[in-house]
C-alpha cells in the first residue's frame, strides 16, 4: 500500500472538492495503480518525480512519487483545477535545501520551465548538514528620544539585527539569497510583506519576518530547529527524505497520513486543519518537552498559544493511560471550543467530567474551582482559614451585590468620601486584601498598598479593616436549625467571604 505525505500548502484543496478528494486519495492509498486514478508524469516537469492524477473531470492531485523501502510513497502537493494543476506540476520541485539539508518544495521560475522542458531534469544531491557557528549576539538600535507617535507599515522600516546580510542568511539559515536581498532592500514593512507573501518556500518568508524584527539570526535558528541536525545517513535522495521527517522542522510543513481515518477527518476539515497537523518547530518544543514544575508560555494574540495547549494535553492524556490532564479557559463557551477541538486532533482522547477520573478535563476556571470547592468537604477548612482567618466549609455561596454597599454603612467609619465607595473596597481587597492573603487588622496596617493611588494612615487603615471584616461577617452564610440560612454579627477575630469575592 502507498503511504501519503501531506505538504503543507496555501489553497491547496478547493471546498467543493472535499468527497472527491477523500475518494481520490483513499483508492491511492490502497493502489496507485488503479487505471482511474490516472497517475501520470508530466512533460517538462523540473522535478522528474511529480505526477497528477484525476481527481475529477476538471480537477487534478499534484504530488511527488518518491521510491520508499518497500512501498511508493506520494507527497501530496494539492489539488487544482485541471490546467492550473498542470502548469504547477510543471514548476514544482522537491529539494533537500543545500545549507540545512531539509526538504522544501518550490515554484520555480518560468525562465528554468521553459530550460527545463528541452533538457533532462536532474535532483540535485544534498550535501551533509554541517554544524554552524553561532553569529555574534544582535544589538537592538537605541529608539530616538523625540519620536513622537509610532509609525504605519507604510512608512515604518524593518528593524533586521546589525549583522544582517543576504550572505549571512543563506549560509546560516538557507534563506534564498535572491529572496533575503529582496527583503534588505525593502524599505518599508508593507515592502516586505509583499515580498515575503510571494516567497517560493513558505518557511523563508516566515523567517525573514523574524529576522525584520531584530530576532538575531541564532535565535531564528534555534527557534525553527536548524541548530539540531539529524543524521540523514547516506542513501539516495528519496531514502533522505523519508529519514528527515524525523526533524520537528520538517514535521511543520510535511505530515505523515497514518490511514483513512485520518485522511477522512483531514479533508473533512479543509484548510482549518492546518493547525492540527503543522507545528511550528518552536510549538513543538513546547508540546513536547518535559518539564520539572510548572513553566509559562506567553505571547501575544495569534501567536499559536492554544494550539500549543491543545497539543500538549493531548500528548500527556496519550502517553499514559491513567494520567489525568486539566485544561482550562476564562468562560464555558470557550471551553466547549476546546474540547471540540480536543476531539478534532484525536478522536480517541477521552474527555472526562470529573476531575478524579483519568482523561482530558476541558472546563472553564470558575467551573473548576466551584467543583473543587464543592467536592472538598472539611478538606478545605485549613485552606479557608490561611486565606479568610477562619475555619469553615461554606464557601460557595454568592455574596449579595450589595455587600460593599451595606458593610460601609454597618461599620460606620469615619472615612474620606474617595475611599468610603464600593468600588474602593473591591479593588482593595482584591488587589491587596486577597494576593497577601491578610486575615487580622495588624497585617493590613503593615502591607504595602503599591499603586493604589490613596494614601491610608494607620487610623483610617484600622477603619478600613471595620469595614472589610464586616463584608466578611455578610459573605458568611450560617444555616439554621429549621434548615433556612441567616446571617450572624460579626465577633472579634471572626471575618468571612464567598467564593465569588475571593475571585474578584
Amino acid at each position: 500500500m502507498p503511504i501519503l505525505i501531506l505538504n503543507k500548502v496555501k489553497d491547496g484543496l478547493d471546498a467543493s472538492m472535499k468527497k472527491k478528494a477523500f475518494a481520490f486519495l483513499e483508492k491511492l492509498q490502497l493502489d496507485d495503480k488503479l487505471p482511474g486514478l490516472h497517475i501520470e508524469p508530466i512533460k517538462g516537469s523540473v522535478d522528474p518525480r511529480v505526477r497528477t492524477g484525476r481527481v475529477h473531470d476538471g480537477y487534478r492531485c499534484v504530488m511527488f512519487k518518491i521510491d520508499g523501502a518497500s512501498e511508493p510513497v506520494y507527497v501530496l502537493h494539492g489539488i487544482w483545477p485541471h490546467d492550473e494543476a498542470n502548469k504547477i506540476a510543471e514548476s514544482v520541485r522537491l529539494s533537500m535545501n543545500p545549507i540545512n539539508g531539509m526538504p522544501e518544495i518550490e515554484r520555480v521560475l518560468d525562465s528554468y520551465v521553459a530550460a527545463a522542458a528541452s533538457a533532462t531534469p536532474e535532483v540535485l544531491p544534498a550535501p551533509e548538514p554541517v554544524p554552524i557557528a553561532a553569529p555574534a549576539p544582535a544589538v537592538e538600535a537605541a529608539p530616538s528620544e523625540d519620536a513622537v507617535e509610532t509609525p504605519s507599515p507604510k512608512t515604518k522600516a524593518p528593524t533586521w539585527p546589525t549583522d544582517a546580510s543576504a550572505e549571512a542568511f543563506h549560509e546560516e539559515l538557507g534563506i534564498n539569497r535572491e529572496l533575503a536581498q529582496q527583503a534588505l532592500d525593502a524599505p518599508t514593512e508593507e515592502d516586505l510583506l509583499t515580498i515575503v507573501a510571494d516567497a517560493r518556500v513558505e518557511w523563508q518568508g516566515e523567517a525573514l519576518l523574524e529576522l525584520a524584527t531584530g530576532t538575531s539570526v541564532a535565535d531564528v535558528r534555534t527557534a525553527y530547529g536548524l541548530d539540531k541536525a539529524i543524521d540523514l545517513g547516506h542513501g539516495s535522495e528519496d531514502e533522505k527524505f523519508l529519514k528527515s521527517l524525523e526533524h520537528p522542522f520538517v514535521q511543520a510543513s510535511f505530515h505523515l497520513i497514518d490511514d483513512s481515518e485520518e485522511l477522512r477527518r483531514i479533508i473533512e476539515g479543509g484548510d482549518l486543519v492546518a493547525w492540527r497537523l503543522f507545528l511550528h518547530p518552536e510549538q513543538r518544543k513546547y508540546v513536547d518537552n518535559d518539564y520539572h514544575g510548572p513553566f509559562r508560555l506567553s505571547g501575544g494574540a495569534g501567536t499559536g498559544k492554544t494550539v500549543v495547549a491543545l497539543h500538549r494535553a493531548a500528548r500527556l492524556a496519550g502517553e499514559r493511560t491513567e494520567a489525568r490532564v486539566l485544561l482550562t479557559t476564562f468562560t464555558r463557551n470557550l471551553a466547549d471550543d476546546l474540547a471540540s477541538n480536543i476531539r478534532a486532533l484525536d478522536e480517541s482522547t477521552t474527555l472526562q467530567t470529573h476531575l478524579e477520573s483519568p482523561g482530558i478535563h476541558v472546563r472553564g476556571l470558575d467551573q473548576v474551582v466551584r467543583s473543587v470547592l464543592q467536592t472538598a468537604g472539611t478538606d478545605i477548612d485549613a485552606a479557608v482559614a490561611e486565606v479568610l482567618g477562619d475555619s469553615r466549609s461554606g464557601v460557595t455561596s454568592a455574596t449579595p451585590q450589595d455587600a460593599w454597599k451595606e458593610a460601609i454603612d454597618d461599620a460606620d467609619a469615619d472615612l474620606p468620601p474617595e475611599v468610603a465607595t464600593p468600588a474602593f473596597f473591591a479593588a482593595e481587597y482584591g488587589l491587596v486584601v486577597l494576593p497577601a492573603r491578610i486575615t487580622t487588622e495588624t497585617a493590613y496596617i503593615r502591607v504595602r498598598r503599591k499603586g493604589r493611588g490613596v494614601a491610608l494612615d494607620r487610623t483610617k487603615r484600622q477603619q478600613v479593616w471595620q469595614v472589610i471584616e464586616r463584608y466578611r461577617a455578610i459573605g458568611r452564610p450560617m444555616t439554621a436549625p429549621t434548615g433556612r440560612r441567616r446571617r450572624r454579627s460579626p465577633q472579634p477575630g471572626w471575618s468571612s467571604t464567598s467564593a465569588r469575592s475571593s475571585i474578584t
